[in-house]
């Protein structure tokens, strides 16, 4: 099981994702930029495939910051408030909410990737199937997890404080 933590710690795939749909997503509203104002022609799908982009990235980015730390974290009640004996446990559920809240977004994720599939929507502009498009939400979700679940039981990372400075 060690290794298995390891080998997901130590590739960086959700950055990597994060950081290429990111660049796409530039490179394709820069040249429809350039392409409508200086040759008024745009493609039509330049719009609809930098919102997908912008989806994917959003969603690998999220398990991305949870690797790395990433997250907005609003502790000054559990580092100044809480005795010093029970902030581990603080920072323990905190970790277990966020782990709840991704598995509840997974499932709803799954259920709306399943409807997708059933009813055959496709993209306006491109004709991408629509579940392919929103199954990036269980993917995401489940790469968050296991971020989570590897921060709960291999870093153990609530037995420190997150970064607070007195």
């Amino acid at each position: 099981m060690k290794r298995i933590f390891n080998f997901i710690y130590d590739v960086k795939l959700e950055r990597f994702v994060a950081t290429w749909c990111t660049l796409l997503m530039i490179g394709i509203m820069f040249m429809n930029v350039v392409l409508r104002f200086g040759f008024s022609f745009a493609f039509n799908w330049g719009d609809e495939i930098v919102r997908y982009l912008n989806l994917y990235a959003a969603f690998f980015a999220i398990s991305a910051a949870y690797k790395y730390s990433g997250h907005i974290a609003i502790d000054t009640v559990v580092e100044k408030l809480i005795p010093m004996k029970l902030k581990k446990f603080f920072r323990l559920g905190s970790e277990i909410v966020s782990l709840l809240f991704c598995l509840f977004c997974l499932w709803f994720g799954v259920v709306l990737t399943l409807k997708l599939m059933a009813t055959g929507q496709d993209s306006p502009g491109m004709g991408i199937p629509m579940f392919l498009i929103y199954m990036v939400v269980p993917i995401g979700m489940i790469l968050s997890s296991i971020q989570i679940v590897i921060r709960i039981f291999y870093d153990k990372s609530y037995l420190e404080a997150k970064g607070f400075i007195a």
